[in-house]
């Protein structure tokens, strides 16, 4: 299960399952099937909400390789 942070063009990915995140763009979050996304909300400070899961536990993913400017 899913959820996804957006900001325009960029996103996070959180993976409940395996308790992980990564960065992407908006156009590839928005490819994962409906069923498996919990939740999607935007955030405008998309570095802040890393930072936040990184201090819950979860790990940061290189998935996608994607880093992008905010």
């Amino acid at each position: 299960m899913f959820r996804i942070y957006f900001y325009k063009k960029n996103a996070i990915v959180v993976d409940e399952i395996h308790r992980e995140f990564y960065f992407t763009t908006s156009d590839t979050a928005r490819k994962i099937h409906k069923e498996k996304i919990l939740s999607i909300q935007p955030k405008y400070a998309l570095y802040n909400q890393a930072d936040l899961l990184l201090e819950l536990g979860y790990k940061k993913s290189d998935k996608d390789g994607i880093q992008f400017d905010l």
